[in-house]
């Protein structure tokens, strides 16, 4: 059975006290749907690793879509799992295929890095692909917008409707 782990920092521990309070209460207060109880802590501040009850990328999308913009700023990796190979409590141990994506996450909250992050297989090689943040743009169906590769095809909005990801 596989489901979608997620590492996810939610501030470092130079916030000021109400920062941190308020930070770290709004991510509990959530109510995110786990599978295991997470684990939280992180030696540069607050973080929690644990797994989202579904092995449905979309599902775990609009759950990182809640978290982010719920709290703001916050650096999410997410990986498909198989939890029957998985030692628990999570982040106790050095399960090995949790070891590389761990320490990829821990870089990328060292270098301040911020969004969500997807890593499509645990290979020896770890591809991390970022989901890009939501650009919103003041469009209604009849009016025009400019397609192609040089953006000079005049193109009438017929519908406007959601993505495979709900967006």
């Amino acid at each position: 059975m596989k489901k979608y782990l997620a590492n996810i920092f939610i501030c470092d521990r130079n916030r000021t006290k109400e920062d941190w309070d308020f930070k770290t209460d709004k991510f509990k207060s959530l109510g995110i749907e786990w599978y295991n109880n997470p684990t939280y802590g992180h030696p540069t501040g607050f973080a929690c690793q644990g797994i989202f009850d579904t092995d449905d990328k979309n599902e775990a999308m609009k759950i990182t879509n809640m978290i982010e913009t719920s709290i703001g700023g916050v650096t999410m990796v997410l990986y498909l799992i198989d939890i029957e190979q998985i030692t628990f409590p999570i982040g106790k141990c050095n399960d090995k295929q949790l070891v590389s994506p761990g320490r990829q996450f821990d870089k990328m909250v060292k270098n301040g890095e911020t969004g969500v992050y997807f890593i499509d297989n645990l290979s020896e090689s770890i591809h991390i692909k970022r989901f890009s943040e939501m650009v919103k743009v003041d469009v209604e169906v009849g009016d025009f917008i400019y397609m192609g590769k040089f953006k000079n095809k005049k193109t009438l909005v017929k519908t406007i409707d959601k993505d495979e990801y709900g967006n």
